[in-house]
């Protein structure tokens, strides 16, 4: 088998496995609705996050540049993701949970990041209303450096703080969900898993059970020798390539 194809069967096994992830963690999240009733209540508070979030990653990316100044290109791709938790400069998202304060819906960050249910999902879309006319405007006042950070967080808020309530009390029957830390390995997947979906969004997904048994028939193949003990017919190109040598 040329290496071509033994990459080509190793890559397809790894495909079908994250695919089998996708549509479970998608099972999983159909469940975990946001809470419309907490939006107006810290809609200000996840755009000033997020802002600020935006503006850390951008530092973080002038970093590694060694004085190569950024595009706006560049710091759209940050800023146009930050309201999405399962995307790395959304992270911030899954550090914060939605605290019940003396009747007030307060955002508190936590320990480390934890698994993204209702209410991270609340947040994000929190942050995606307040923030997703804003995103040109945020990166456009970054590149020109002309405009304070402090006046781009103002002019990007501005409207979602206006109407904020969140120094009024909350009078909506509400759910408060438990915060569940998540593992650094297991939230590598996640956004994994976010990054598959989008790049191949009509791609058939497998279920577990399918998943199992798939990989239980391709370990039969393999057997002991390893890849090249799989059954699988020499190409055109392969035969070729052995005459020639």
């Amino acid at each position: 088998m040329s290496t071509k194809l033994r990459l080509l069967v190793v890559s397809s096994a790894v495909i079908l496995l994250l695919s089998a992830s996708v549509i479970e963690a998608k099972s999983k999240s159909s469940s975990n609705a946001i809470q419309k009733k907490d939006l107006p209540y810290i809609r200000c508070q996840a755009c000033q996050l997020g802002v600020e979030n935006a503006f850390e990653r951008v530092d973080n990316l002038a970093s590694t540049k060694s004085g190569v100044k950024l595009t706006e290109n560049d710091i759209d791709e940050l800023v146009e993701k930050t309201c999405t938790p399962l995307n790395e400069n959304g992270r911030w998202i899954r550090h914060y949970d939605i605290v019940e304060e003396s009747g007030h819906l307060k955002l508190v960050q936590q320990d480390g990041p934890g698994k993204c249910e209702t209410e991270c999902r609340t947040i994000a879309a929190a942050c995606e209303d307040a923030l997703e006319d804003q995103y040109s405007d945020i990166s456009g006042g970054l590149v020109r450096g002309k405009t304070s950070r402090d006046k781009i967080k103002a002019n990007a808020c501005e409207h979602a703080c206006r109407k904020d309530k969140s120094s009024k009390k909350f009078k909506h029957e509400r759910t408060d969900s438990p915060f569940v830390p998540v593992d650094p390995e297991s939230l590598q997947m996640e956004e994994m898993q976010e990054m598959m979906a989008a790049f191949s969004p009509g791609a058939q997904m497998y279920g577990r059970d399918e998943m199992d048994d798939m990989l239980a028939s391709m370990k039969d193949q393999v057997g002991d020798n390893g890849i090249e003990s799989m059954d699988i017919p020499s190409t055109p190109s392969d035969t070729e390539h052995t005459e020639e040598l």
